[in-house]
């Protein structure tokens, strides 16, 4: 089995990135991202909905 991790960035005020992890059979796309603006890092430890169209998905545009 191969497995291989493609680094895809982060974009505007965030730091971190994406990850995404393939192997033969699978896809797996990891958000790491985290806000590092003083006003904006409360937004890190709120929860947030995961609308049903984007569950399946590899990135949703919220």
């Amino acid at each position: 089995m191969s497995i291989k991790i493609q680094f895809l960035g982060a974009a505007q005020n965030v730091t971190g990135s994406r990850y995404l992890l393939q192997t033969d059979h699978t896809r797996l796309l990891v958000d790491c991202g985290l806000y590092q603006e003083r006003h904006l890092q409360n937004r890190n430890w709120q929860p947030f909905d995961v609308p049903p169209e984007c569950r399946t998905c590899q990135s949703c545009p919220y």
